[in-house]
């Protein structure tokens, strides 16, 4: 049975969970597996090196208004279509809207083909409407449901605002949920004092960890504010980017002269090429933030970061790995502390002090990890998602 996965976005093989489906799909002799790709921020891994790659310039939905620039997505759609048909693809999984679009026109042509939506990112109609290529997606994205087959999505609550926000109510969609989270994963026992050392960072100092973007959509505005309150004696901030900080940026230069001026606070932008190497270093961590603040400023940064519930990949791998996390007061985090007590919400920065010392008293790191195991392994469900891959009906 042969299988057609379209990404438009550059996380492949960075995305936790499309990794997990990529390497339980390739486990499994009676299936057969193409990615469709645009360019990727990081390389397929080496056990990726036998999986059939597609590599497209760009993958678009929107038609342009003159017909004679119609070319690059009509070869592509075309291109897709007679591969479907020649390898006798039978699913097609569509990442995202742009994905997903794509997948439901290969349908519009290959009918007994199924389509599953792998939902990521949910755009909203009220905040894309002045925005002319996102709402022509989101228009797209709702008239293509009636070629929906399987959603794939992080949680009950995130269901149900797409399937809302697309009025797909009354269509028969079988869902399963993911978490975007890694997989089970045995940490070096050493890594913590390596990286603690390379740092400076002595065994009797307590550091916060903010790992990712420190745009405001990540909470990081809230960053110089909680350095401005004041941490407690012997606590430190360590902020991890992927990418390399740059004084032309506004945050980054905030953050480069916060740290040039004696704050206890520490920038660190080493790019891990490998998932399990930035696992490792995590470990420096005793408690994680994960202060998300919507911005509004993009389809990406609004009601989708309100309501980010189990789609945060950062909260995910913190509970994972035994970190204590400060969080943002959302619906998913608060549900989620009052059961497992995973660390604090904080409603106001002034309190970052108190928050800090409550968790240095009783670190509850059995918790997090306990948390980890009864709703953010994707393991379960990945299987569950793999054996539905292999039936030839719905």
């Amino acid at each position: 049975m042969h299988i057609l996965l379209i990404n438009p976005n550059n996380d492949c093989f960075t995305n936790p969970v499309l990794v997990k489906i990529i390497e339980e799909v390739e486990r499994d002799e009676s299936l057969s597996l193409t990615l469709a790709l645009t360019r990727q921020s990081m390389s397929a891994p080496d056990k990726f090196k036998q999986v059939r790659q597609i590599y497209m310039k760009d993958i678009n939905v929107n038609w342009p208004k003159k017909i004679w620039k119609w070319g690059p997505i009509l070869l592509n759609l075309i291109f897709l279509v007679g591969y479907c048909k020649k390898n006798m693809v039978s699913k097609i999984l569509g990442v995202d809207p742009v994905g997903f679009i794509l997948a439901a026109r290969i349908k519009s042509f290959l009918r007994k083909i199924e389509v599953h939506y792998l939902s990521f990112e949910i755009f909203f109609l009220t905040e894309v409407m002045n925005n002319k290529p996102f709402f022509k997606i989101k228009k797209k994205e709702i008239k293509y449901g009636k070629y929906l087959d399987v959603l794939v999505i992080q949680d009950k609550v995130r269901k149900e605002l797409l399937i809302n926000e697309n009025k797909w109510n009354n269509r028969p969609i079988e869902c399963v949920f993911c978490p975007v989270a890694p997989s089970l994963f045995s940490t070096d026992p050493y890594a913590r004092k390596l990286y603690r050392d390379k740092l400076g960072i002595n065994e009797n100092e307590c550091v916060i960890v903010h790992s990712g973007s420190v745009d405001k959509w990540s909470g990081g505005e809230l960053l110089p504010k909680i350095l401005a309150v004041g941490l407690p004696p012997n606590f430190r901030l360590l902020v991890h980017s992927k990418y390399k900080f740059n004084p032309e940026n506004k945050a980054h230069k905030q953050l480069l002269q916060l740290a040039s001026t004696g704050y206890p606070l520490i920038l660190h932008d080493q790019y891990f090429a490998d998932y399990e190497d930035y696992l490792n270093f995590l470990q420096v961590a005793d408690v994680g933030l994960a202060l998300y603040e919507a911005d509004f400023t993009t389809p990406y940064t609004g009601k989708n970061i309100d309501e980010v519930g189990l789609s945060s990949g950062k909260f995910s791998t913190y509970m994972l790995l035994g970190i204590p996390t400060i969080a943002t007061p959302n619906a998913s985090f608060i549900r989620l502390n009052k059961i497992y007590k995973f660390g604090t919400i904080l409603y106001d920065v002034r309190e970052i002090g108190k928050h800090l010392q409550d968790l240095t008293v009783n670190m509850p790191v059995k918790n997090c990890k306990e948390l980890y195991m009864a709703e953010l392994n994707p393991e379960k469900q990945i299987f569950k998602y793999v054996r539905l891959l292999t039936r030839k009906k719905i």
